[in-house]
């Protein structure tokens, strides 16, 4: 992947922490495209966590400029420890609940698979066939996340001309105002660095307040767990 500029991040499970969930979301906004594995041995996939998990995601990815929700896989892991008599029923609702979730969603995006069967065929020398519809998929995405990559920086780059002109505009201007107009600029100036001092010392107090919270919260389930 490296060779082709890309990057793949691997985080960790839904619902171990609010924090690790934090975490993972932060990666959102610097996401290409999105794989999700699915441990189909655990309420039948797609529970509850996951689908307010999913949720967060498609909330933080539209906020950001050039994420792109369709781009991405299924994995349904754990394939082969699903009893044979369930899984045409499992798959189905594995697909309803996603295509509820993620709109577009195509069922090819949607990929049964077993770790196992994939390692015992590989040590026959073959590939697994679901393992070859994965590694495809991931082929696809490439050219996706390299484009994505590319609009991501134009845009960056654009924002910083943008405000670079901005500064210049202002030098420009300020340049030709009298003494006494600068005067009141200059005072405008600092009304506002004031306003913007006291903005942030209410910020950083509530922050403070938000992790001493979260501290406590944290400590009081380790406590009662052990």
């Amino acid at each position: 992947m490296l060779k082709n500029n890309v990057v793949i991040v691997d985080s960790p499970g839904v619902g171990e922490s609010e924090e690790i969930k934090n975490i993972t979301l932060g990666y959102v906004e610097k996401a290409s495209a999105f794989v999700y594995v699915i441990d189909m041995m655990n309420a039948g996939g797609v529970q509850q966590r996951m689908q307010e998990f999913i949720e967060e995601v498609k909330k933080k990815a539209n906020e950001v400029y050039g994420v792109n929700l369709q781009k991405a896989i299924f994995v349904c892991n754990k394939w082969d420890e699903v009893p044979t008599h369930e899984k045409t029923t499992v798959i189905k609702d594995t697909v309803e609940r996603l295509k509820q979730l993620w709109n577009g969603l195509d069922e090819k995006q949607i990929i049964p698979f077993s770790t196992t069967e994939a390692q015992w065929i590989q040590g026959q020398g073959a590939v697994a066939p679901n393992f070859r519809k994965v590694l495809d998929k991931l082929a696809d995405l490439i050219p996706t996340a390299q484009y994505t990559t590319t609009l991501k920086a134009q845009t960056g780059l654009g924002k910083v001309l943008e405000k670079s002109l901005q500064i210049a505009s202002t030098h420009i201007e300020n340049s030709r105002l009298n003494e006494e107009q600068l005067r009141v600029k200059t005072t405008e100036a600092e009304k506002r660095l004031e306003n913007l001092e006291e903005k942030k010392h209410v910020f950083i107090s509530r922050q403070r307040e938000n992790v001493k919270t979260r501290i406590h919260t944290e400590a009081s389930k380790i406590y009662d767990r052990y």
